[in-house]
């Protein structure tokens, strides 16, 4: 079975990707290719399990349509060339993880006897042919209190349990790698202190206290700073300030194959939301994320587990990636502060999550901890708050038995998600598992939620909004399909509460 794996964004999305093209892969009789932005090749050498990698400009396509000096149409003949080129190839399944009214068109130009993701039909409809890439549509880019992870969706809506995130540096990477010079004895930070977001960064004051503050606390540690050619600068004036407080830092300017040969060396990695962060998850380094700016922890997080994530309590976070900073100062980054996070890194590197737990309870950001889930979904738990870890591990089932019409067998699958979830609350919660009693809370607020959706269903408002403006069938349909889905979400959830509880969970 030839099947083609279409992801045209950045190189962090592309490695988000990386389980579901393993996995696929590794299925018998499958030959995989991928398309991708053309930056995403210098991947290659780490991703194994791929056949034929094609590539797309973007930039250059569109750059093209916008040069006086090339013909309009030539971006089009060029892309039209290399499309013709794929479909040549008579795939028999072709998955779009791009997401994007560009990827859509592309897949529908593509011939292939089945297409999973978006796509846009020979009606100029768009399709998906799973649900899971219907609810990436509809809920990802809503501003709601809990969605799941890309990677999750992605894994889902291809039918992959396992997570496999294997990237292995080549001999280019470990020479790199061999070229710092690092001691044999002391643990190894890494820092990657730069994102391509200005608000996701953290100050660069900030950074260089907080190697301070880690290598006072103990002085055997050593750091590496590590970055793209294009970040060199900026760095060096950081390791430059270091040394100068005494602090034993190298510069690490690196190809991704060589930043994978150093994650593997490393004892921890501090970084932001960047493509690092996500090539850490096929590395032995421990992951210490800060959650700034535009960084949305939830659905693009640190997928390793037994990972830190520290973001802040600024209400304005996230915000939007194509908006400005909305507040005076960047508050966001200032509500963590380098004494906060160099002790947070201190309980992390010691496992004290009940440390950690009680420093979110009384300071300025949220600590959360990553883990894969009984059920296969990943969660970023919130240490300081319970009820939320809860609503997360029931959402995270329900749309799994939803999605994958789980719910519709007999109730053992009920009762068996349940005592996936009670697992996990085992040991998310060891000290205060027999205490929590949000249940019933939770239970009621899924019936608020059915009666809402009942009267709205029952109001039909066909063809005019309370505002008098007409509103299409379209937006008539999409609202009832929502309504209804709250709905089955509502009961299937319920079956969840009420199969915990009869496992004596009366006072979880």
């Amino acid at each position: 079975m030839k099947i083609l794996v279409v992801s045209l964004l950045r190189l962090g999305d592309f490695i988000q990707t990386v389980p579901v093209i393993n996995g696929l892969a590794r299925k018998p009789g499958v030959e995989l290719d991928v398309l991708v932005h053309k930056p995403t090749l210098q991947l290659a050498p780490l991703v194994r399990n791929v056949r034929k990698w094609w590539s797309l400009d973007r930039d250059e396509l569109q750059e093209g349509l916008g040069r006086a000096d090339i013909p309009m149409m030539t971006s089009i003949h060029v892309l039209r060339e290399t499309l013709d080129e794929v479909s040549a190839t008579e795939y028999d399944l072709v998955i779009n993880l791009t997401h994007t009214r560009f990827s859509g068109y592309l897949l529908g130009y593509i011939r292939a006897k089945e297409k999973l993701g978006m796509h846009v039909d020979e009606f100029n409809r768009v399709r998906f042919n799973s649900p899971w890439f219907r609810y990436l549509d509809r809920h990802a880019k809503n501003p709601v209190p809990d969605v799941l992870n890309y990677s999750d969706i992605f894994l889902q809506a291809c039918g992959l349990e396992h997570a496999d995130w294997e990237m292995r540096p080549t001999a280019q990477g470990m020479s790199e790698l061999a070229a710092l010079s690092l001691p044999d004895c002391g643990a190894l930070i890494v820092g990657q202190t730069l994102t391509s977001d200005a608000k996701k960064n953290w100050s660069s004051q900030s950074w260089t206290q907080l190697f301070h503050e880690l290598y006072v606390h103990d002085k055997n540690r050593h750091f590496v700073l590590l970055g793209a050619p294009s970040e060199q600068e900026r760095l060096t004036d950081q390791i430059e300030r270091l040394r100068l407080m005494g602090v034993p830092a190298r510069l690490g300017i690196m190809s991704l194959d060589g930043a994978l040969a150093l994650l593997n060396r490393a004892d921890l990695l501090i970084t932001g939301d960047t493509s690092i962060k996500h090539l850490a998850n096929a590395s032995r380094a421990r992951v210490v994320e800060l959650s700034l700016g535009s960084s949305d922890f939830r659905r693009t997080g640190v997928f390793k587990s037994e990972s830190l994530i520290l973001a802040s309590r600024a209400e304005c976070a996230p915000c939007a990636h194509s908006s400005q900073c909305s507040q005076d100062t960047h508050l966001c980054g200032e509500n963590l502060s380098p004494q906060l996070v160099a002790e947070a890194c201190e309980n992390f590197l010691k496992s004290d999550w009940s440390a950690l737990t009680m420093a979110a309870q009384h300071g300025k950001f949220k600590a959360m901890r990553t883990r894969r889930l009984h059920s296969g979904m990943w969660l970023a738990s919130d240490l300081s708050d319970q009820k939320s870890v809860v609503q997360g591990l029931l959402n995270r089932s329900t749309w799994k038995l939803l999605f994958n019409q789980e719910h519709r067998r007999p109730l053992a699958a009920i009762g068996s998600e349940s005592v996936l979830i009670k697992e996990d609350l085992r040991e998310l919660f060891p000290t205060s598992f027999g205490r929590f009693a949000g249940l019933d809370f939770i239970e009621q607020e899924i019936e608020e939620v059915r009666i809402s959706s009942e009267h709205q269903l029952a109001r039909s408002p066909i063809g005019i909004r309370p505002d008098s403006k007409t509103v299409s069938i379209t937006e008539i349909r999409e609202k009832q399909v929502d309504l209804g889905e709250k709905l089955e979400l509502g009961e299937i959830k319920k079956k969840l509460i009420r199969s915990l509880k009869s496992q004596s969970m009366e006072n979880l």
